[in-house]
Order: structure tokens, then C-alpha cells, then sequence
């Protein structure tokens, strides 16, 4: 308990002083009228309670506060009002205070006081018990009214996150609303699905307000602006709610909308077109205003709130770019014939400065042991255009970038299993190597370095090599992979069966895993001649001391037979789908779990 005990103090002085002057001019009396004094004319109310926590003493400032007289405060409880007369939010906050003085614990904290004239007031009460023997302690308290200064704080935070002009949340308060709202949906599956198509976020820009302002002044402007936002704010949509209205600054507002369906969106939005056809009337003239918008719908591959917003400021730019007074709608359609090969190699250069590329992970199976595995699979979070899969860019990147997206991609993969294993999970995860990779002139550095810095690398991360080109009779290829092996670095052969795979890699090359393409396994289970092939190879894999994978299985029947005829591990839709980081992360603690 932080209780002071008197007994054990009996030498603490109230004050340092300059004892020898004190003896000489001081008196007890002199002293007595000073510390009254003092009580008296200190900013803080302070009192004293008995053990029944009644009060037995207090100065003028705490008379003031509470706006009581002596006779209403001596001997009455701690409270002062009868508690059943309180609200549950204050009749709580006492009964927790009064509980730790029951405990003789200290009190810190504010509370909300109601003297008799009805002014409420915010008040920072401490109140000290303090041991006078083994049975009884009393409290000292101190009460501060910090109304004011609770005030000045409202009225700052005020200011700090709403526009004076409209009283709308500014720019910074609703960035921050937005973003959390839609981090909360982004980490919680079940959301994604829930708001997919269902949330926009909606950029209104009224058109020529600077010539408004120009030609009938600042004053009349800015009238315009409060009656345009009461106006939106009067519209009541229907199956549609306004979770954020933002002033951005000047002419620009911006709407985070969830709906039933973008048709509701649709109704909404056609309501607020109609404030463009009713006059303002300001200073007694008739003034039309115009806007243009844009809009842009959440897509369950939109990971950021930035992406969202950048969305919605290209459609508007698009709107006004047109002649305003217009409506957009953000369609990644719209600007895909944009993102062709010219405008891959140069975006890709910056997307590698702004860490847009990252990962999604796919769980592979094994069968005999509760085995953490992953394949890698990249992804370009493109900020204007989403989540982009591989067949959206990776052709154009492999021809002049494939280092720089390996190197990224080792360097993501290799941080995020760090921290899985800080979590306790021991992860291993599977990146894909082109060919070609092997061949780079920076790839043996590279590597050689990564290895350095990462000493247990080998433990967490095999590469699955690709065939986009052929691997026979190259000694470049077999020199690096042996490197590689020689390391513990686990290799496996991508996509086998298909390609320019051949049986003799499997003599050639140190391969550790032999991957079956999709092609092979759909259907196995009806498909008598891809049973026995998948078989033979199967068999032939174990006698070389190799582990085999089989991809694309999305089926109970598929899987009870692989596991039947002996395969190792396998991977597809039916154990889940590639996803982010946090999604990995939960389906790794159900999958510990279960």
C-alpha cells in the first residue's frame, strides 16, 4: 500500500529551513499564521478526510470549488452529493475511488463536480492516505479545478482536427479516421468481404470558386462554402452512411461512404448533384454553384487507405479535366491499357524505391509432420491500380529488373520469418528463381552476402527454380545450384512435367523437391493414366531421396489420394489461397491451434 506512516517519520519537517533563524524570530503562533496563510492562498483546494472518509478539514479554496459553506462540508462524506444521484459514468468513477481509499491506496485522477449553481467543473483530485497508528490512517487530498485549462485543451484539439470556416473534420483528422477504418476491414477477413464494392471514398472539387471569390469577395465565398456543406449535410441517403465529411482545404471536400451496393452510391451521388441546380442566395443575389467528383470504390485488393484516396483524386482530376460539373468513377479498367510495357520499366524503378513490392504467401502441407511451409508468391502494390499479380508485370520486369525483384524479395520474405520466429513459429518459405537469375552477374554476390548477414537463412528459405528457360548442359547453372546446395539451401524443380523439364534434371542438377504442375493433379482421382504417372514419379523421387509437392489441389478426394500413393506435401486453394502477411499470420496460429 502507498500509505505514509507517521511513526515512522518523525523527524520530516514540513519545509527545509534555516533552523537556527526560525528559533531566533519564529514562533509557533508566527509559524501557525503562516501555514493558514498558505492554505489560504494556494490555487489548490486542500482537505483532509477521517477513516469513515468524512471531512475534517479543509481551507477557503475547496469552499470556493464546491461552492458549499463550512457547515455543509465538516463531517460530511468525501462525495458531497448523495451517489445515487449521480449518472453511472460519475457514480463509477467514485465508487472506484472510493474503494482504493478503502484500500489505502493513493487517488489520481479527474472527475467531474456539480456544486449547488449547476456549473459543472473538471476537477484533478490526489488524495494520500496517511498512517496515524495500526488503527487508523486518514487522507490527505488535493483538488485543482482545471475546467479552464480543460477548456483551452477542447478548444485546441478543436482547432487541430476541424476546418474554423465549416466546422468539417480537416484533412488530418480525416485521413486518420479513414485509414484506421480501413485498416480495421483489411486485417479482419470476414470484413473484406463484407465492404468489397460496399465503401468509397468520394473527392468533391467545386468548380471556379477562385473566380467566385475574385469577383464577389472572400466574405461572400466563404458563405457559399458553409451553405454548400449545410446542403450536403441536409441530404438523408437512403441504404447509405456518411462516416467521414472533410473539408481538405480551400475548394476541396472529401465523403468516406459505406452502401449496400454502388447502386445506392449511384442515388446518393445524383442527390448531391441536385445542390448544383438550387440557387444560394447570398447577400441578396441568386448564385448556381458546380462541382466535379470523383469516386472510387474499396476492391478487396486495395491493402492501403492511400491507395483508396489516390483513386478517387484521379477520377476527380479526370472530372475536371473534362469540363467539370461531372461525376467520375474510378475503374482500374479505365487505366490498364496505360500500364503496358513502356509504363512497366518505368514505374517499376520507383516501385522499388517505395517498397510497393511484397509478398503473398500460399501453405504447403506435409502430410507426416505439423511442417510450416510457404511459397512465396509477388505482388506490386501499385498505388493507383491495387494489388497486381505476376502476370501483370513480370514478363517486362524479368527482361531488365529480375535482380532487383529477387533481391527484394529475399530481403521481404527473409525479414517477415525473423519475425514469425520472434512469434515462435519456425517458418520456411519457398521463393521462385528464374532461370536466368542464375546467370545475372550479381546474383553469386548477392548471395554471398545475404548469407553473411542472414546465418540462418538455409533454415527458413528454399528456392524453387523456373523454367522459363532450359537448364540442360548449362555448367554456369550447375555450378550455381551446387553452390547453393553445398550451402543447405534446398532446391526444388517448379512446375514439373511441364516446359523444358526433363527426367535427367533430376540426375544432372542437386534438386532436393520435385514440384507437380496442377495440370497433373486436378481431377487425379478420376483420371486413371494421371494416377499411374503421378505415381511412377512419385516412386522414382523417393528412390532418388527427393520429396515431391503436388500443386493446384483443391479437392478432399485429390488430397486423400496423393496422401495415398505416397506424395509428401501439397499446395492450392483447398488448405487457402496466397495471402497478405496478416492474414499468414492468423492462418499460421489457427493452423498451430487446431
Amino acid at each position: 500500500m502507498n500509505t505514509f506512516d507517521l511513526s515512522a517519520y518523525p523527524e520530516q519537517p514540513a519545509f527545509y529551513t534555516d533552523t537556527a533563524f526560525f528559533e531566533q524570530y519564529i514562533s509557533a503562533d508566527i509559524y501557525q499564521v503562516f501555514l493558514n496563510h498558505l492554505l489560504d492562498n494556494i490555487s489548490d483546494a486542500v482537505f483532509l478526510l477521517d477513516h469513515r472518509r468524512q471531512f475534517i478539514a479543509f481551507n477557503k479554496r475547496l469552499m470556493h470549488v464546491l461552492q458549499r459553506k463550512p457547515k455543509d462540508i465538516l463531517g460530511h462524506y468525501f462525495s458531497i452529493n448523495p451517489i445515487e444521484g449521480f449518472e453511472d459514468s460519475r457514480k463509477e468513477i467514485f465508487l472506484q475511488a472510493e474503494e482504493k481509499l478503502k484500500n489505502g491506496e493513493k487517488i489520481d485522477r479527474l472527475m467531474v463536480i456539480m456544486p449547488p449553481n449547476g456549473k459543472q467543473i473538471f476537477a484533478h483530485i490526489r488524495g494520500i492516505p496517511i498512517k496515524i497508528n495500526d488503527d487508523i490512517s486518514i487522507y490527505l487530498g488535493l483538488l485543482s479545478d482545471v475546467s479552464q485549462q480543460t477548456k483551452i485543451e477542447t478548444s485546441l484539439k478543436n482547432v487541430l482536427e476541424y476546418d474554423q470556416l465549416t466546422g468539417l473534420q480537416n484533412r488530418q483528422n480525416f485521413f486518420t479516421l479513414t485509414s484506421v477504418f480501413i485498416r480495421n476491414i483489411i486485417n479482419n477477413a470476414d470484413l473484406v468481404e463484407k465492404y468489397q464494392q460496399k465503401l468509397a471514398i468520394v473527392r468533391i472539387n467545386i468548380d471556379n470558386l477562385q473566380a467566385f471569390n475574385a469577383s464577389i469577395g472572400r466574405l461572400a465565398t466563404d458563405m457559399i462554402l458553409k451553405a454548400f456543406v449545410k446542403r450536403v449535410k441536409e441530404i438523408e441517403p437512403i441504404n447509405c452512411n456518411v462516416q467521414g465529411f472533410s473539408r481538405l482545404g480551400g475548394d476541396d471536400f472529401a465523403l468516406l461512404i459505406t452502401m449496400s451496393s454502388p447502386a445506392d452510391l449511384t442515388n446518393y451521388l445524383e442527390q448531391l448533384q441536385q445542390i448544383s441546380h438550387q440557387h444560394f442566395l447570398i447577400n441578396g443575389s441568386h448564385i448556381y454553384v458546380h462541382f466535379s467528383m470523383g469516386v472510387a470504390l474499396y476492391q478487396g485488393n486495395i491493402l492501403t487507405y492511400d491507395t483508396l484516396l489516390h483513386q478517387a483524386d484521379k477520377a476527380l482530376k479526370q472530372a475536371r479535366s473534362t469540363g467539370g460539373n461531372r461525376i467520375v468513377w474510378f475503374d482500374t479498367l479505365d487505366y490498364s491499357p496505360m500500364f503496358n510495357r513502356v509504363h512497366v520499366k518505368s514505374a517499376f524503378t520507383q516501385a522499388l524505391k517505395d517498397s510497393q513490392l511484397i509478398a503473398f504467401f500460399q501453405p504447403k502441407i506435409c502430410f507426416k509432420t505439423k511442417y510450416l511451409s510457404f511459397e512465396a508468391l509477388v505482388r506490386w502494390e501499385h498505388p493507383m491500380l491495387g494489388i497486381l499479380s505476376p502476370k501483370d508485370f513480370l514478363d517486362e520486369v524479368l527482361e531488365n529488373f529480375s535482380q532487383d525483384l529477387f533481391e527484394n524479395i529475399v530481403d521481404y520474405c527473409m525479414t517477415q520469418v525473423n519475425l514469425w520466429d520472434k512469434m515462435g513459429f519456425d517458418v520456411k518459405v519457398a521463393i521462385n528463381v528464374d532461370v536466368r537469375q542464375l546467370w545475372h552477374a550479381h546474383f553469386l554476390p548477392f548471395m554471398t552476402e545475404i548469407l553473411a548477414k542472414y546465418p540462418t537463412f538455409a533454415n527458413h528459405i528454399e528456392f524453387e527454380i523456373t523454367e522459363t528457360a532450359q537448364l540442360h548442359n548449362n555448367h554456369q547453372t550447375l555450378a550455381m545450384l551446387n553452390f547453393l546446395h553445398e550451402r543447405g539451401i534446398k532446391l526444388a524443380i517448379d512446375d514439373f512435367g511441364t516446359g523444358y523439364a526433363s527426367l535427367s534434371y533430376l540426375l544432372d542438377y542437386p534438386i532436393d523437391t520435385v514440384k507437380f504442375d496442377k495440370i497433373f493433379i486436378q481431377n487425379i482421382h478420376t483420371n486413371e493414366r494421371k494416377l499411374k504417372l503421378v505415381k511412377s514419379v512419385i516412386d522414382m523421387a523417393h528412390s532418388l531421396d527427393m520429396e515431391v509437392v503436388a500443386e493446384g489441389v483443391e479437392t478432399a478426394e485429390e488430397l486423400a489420394l496423393l496422401q495415398q500413393i505416397g506424395c509428401d506435401m501439397t499446395q492450392g486453394y483447398f488448405y487457402g489461397k496466397p495471402m497478405s502477411v496478416d492474414e499468414t499470420t492468423l492462418w499460421i496460429q489457427d493452423f498451430m491451434t487446431a
